[in-house]
């Protein structure tokens, strides 16, 4: 949801009884600052009032497949220590990253920091920063719910709309709930299971949450539509006329080959609505239309309308 979800999407969300998450990582530092204090001023919160929010965390941008070892341990840390102590974020959610579990233990060493010249603004709640951690495999799961200090695990699936895995890395949602759920030993334990990837409807939330053992869903494309939603107009007409997901998208690199935003770990692609670019044979060409990422369940999105709705909807079968 980098790009899409701002500092207003995120606390409209949270409003509407949700978790609200700022997605990062596109854009420099400042652009997170900038929506930081969007969400603040929506939620009308004092300057060094914690967020009750989370931000997103891409590892890779950081990794040294992109940045030089030493460059990328400081730009990294630079981020961590924003959201943690600047920004006073309650959960970071991690992803696409090669070494998951080395971001993971520098966000807790990160939050243990005590204020420094540079770090005024240290964490002040008393409350402990939730990790939430993305991953596509049941492998992958099962590894993670070993590592210390995860709070959740989000199981993306491939019907997913954005960056994911692609069919060769990844699973279908329910594959990875059938696989994930029955390594459990408890379903209330800690990590937190939740479930992403095609979830539109009002249907697909409340079939999921009778799950035991998802404590909740993750909805990205019917956001996407929100009028606090950062996505220009026309491309939230294309959302809205979108019919059958199924054939309408597409799991593609191509977009990112044309958009030049490669270097995305091994095993991941995107997934948007079908266009000149995914369905071009030959050499992808530089530039052309923008791409218009969505999941499988974009079929369900058919108004545009405030988050507070979009969110009422899906939950209106739950409860």
């Amino acid at each position: 949801m980098a790009g899409v979800a701002g500092g207003r999407l995120a606390a409209a969300v949270h409003k509407a009884g949700g978790f609200g998450y700022i997605g990062a990582g596109h854009k420099p530092i400042e652009t997170l600052v900038e929506d930081v204090q969007l969400a603040r001023e929506a939620l009308s919160l004092k300057e060094g009032d914690n967020l009750p929010l989370g931000i997103g965390f891409m590892g890779w941008k950081f990794e040294a497949q992109h940045l030089p070892a030493d460059q990328g341990a400081q730009e990294g840390d630079k981020w961590l220590r924003y959201i943690i102590h600047g920004a006073n974020a309650r959960s970071i959610w991690i992803s696409f990253a090669v070494d998951l579990k080395h971001w993971v233990d520098r966000a807790r060493k990160i939050e243990t920091e005590a204020p420094t010249e540079g770090n005024a603004a240290a964490r002040t709640t008393k409350e402990k920063l939730l990790i939430v951690i993305m991953v596509h495999s049941a492998d992958k799961a099962k590894e993670v719910m070993t590592w210390p200090g995860i709070d959740a695990i989000v199981l993306q699936g491939t019907e997913a709309g954005g960056h994911g895995a692609d069919f060769d890395s990844g699973a279908s949602l329910a594959s990875l709930l059938n696989s994930v759920l029955a390594l459990k030993s408890h379903p209330a334990s800690a990590p937190l299971i939740l479930a992403a990837g095609g979830i539109s409807s009002p249907q697909a939330v409340s079939e999921l949450l009778s799950h035991e053992g998802v404590a909740a869903v993750v909805t990205g494309t019917a956001l996407c539509v929100a009028d606090e939603s950062t996505l220009s107009g026309p491309q939230k007409k294309l959302l809205v006329e979108a019919e059958d997901g199924e054939t309408s998208t597409a799991r593609s690199l191509r977009w990112d080959v044309a958009r030049g935003t490669t270097g995305w770990p091994a095993g991941v692609d995107g997934r948007g609505l079908r266009d000149q670019t995914s369905e071009g044979t030959g050499e992808v060409q530089k530039g052309g239309p923008p791409v218009t990422w969505a999941g499988t369940g974009v079929g369900d999105v058919s108004t545009i309308a405030p988050a507070a709705e979009i969110v009422q909807h899906l939950m209106s079968k739950s409860f």
